[in-house]
């Protein structure tokens, strides 16, 4: 199944809608370019107006205030995701597998290693705008070799996936014979696992594809 899809003048992304007979909820895979034209946000935006509930990759807003004033600066037309996309403020719930509440105030060195990780998520976007791994690589038929690239890889993507899954699992436990259309909004590097579990362990099969302009090259 392909997710993204590049050639000699544009990127798309491919928002695939999944459904299984009989199971009145369904699940809409919105697969994320994290840098794109303004439009591709836009119409992503359009589209989870018709979700009954959003499980979005990151975090809320509110915890992510130094890496959106960072994303505000770029050199090119291109704006980064947490810069144009406010899906808090669609009124639709939210779950962020990746966040978790905890009674106790972040410490020092839990601000600066968020700090940090901002400053990296930007300068990785800045000067690879055109080369994150979420294009055309979303197969992963090479997994990394060595060793700093496979914990990367384990933090990145698979505990993400694991971490995704799992939440997908339970929604599907408690709501599935509701009328609910699940978008799934994270980087499309994740959607072979989505899909995978979709098909494989719920049943679920796609039903329709409609490719949207990431941005033109």
């Amino acid at each position: 199944m392909r997710f993204i899809e590049s050639s000699d003048t544009s990127i798309r992304s491919s928002v695939i809608t999944f459904r299984r007979p009989g199971i009145p909820m369904q699940f809409v895979l919105f697969p994320m370019v994290h840098i794109a034209e303004p439009a591709f946000y836009e119409e992503i935006t359009a589209r989870l107006k018709g979700c009954g509930l959003i499980v979005a990759e990151g975090y809320p807003m509110a915890e992510m205030k130094r890496l959106r004033r960072l994303a505000e600066y770029r050199l090119d037309d291109l704006v980064d995701q947490v810069v144009a996309m406010d899906i808090e403020s669609l009124g639709i719930p939210i779950l962020w597998p990746e966040h978790f509440h905890s009674d106790t105030p972040p410490s020092k060195l839990d601000e600066l290693l968020s700090d940090a990780g901002a400053v990296v998520t930007w300068l990785s976007r800045v000067a690879f705008p055109s080369n994150l791994p979420d294009i055309d690589d979303t197969s992963r038929k090479d997994q990394p070799t060595n060793r700093i690239a496979k914990a990367w890889n384990r933090i990145t993507v698979e505990d993400r996936d694991r971490e995704l899954i799992s939440a997908l699992g339970k929604i599907y436990k408690m709501k599935q014979q509701q009328p609910l259309m699940v978008a799934v909004l994270y980087g499309a590097y994740h959607m072979t696992a989505v899909a995978e579990f979709l098909t494989d362990k719920l049943g679920y099969q796609p039903v329709s594809a409609e490719w949207l302009t990431v941005r033109h090259t």
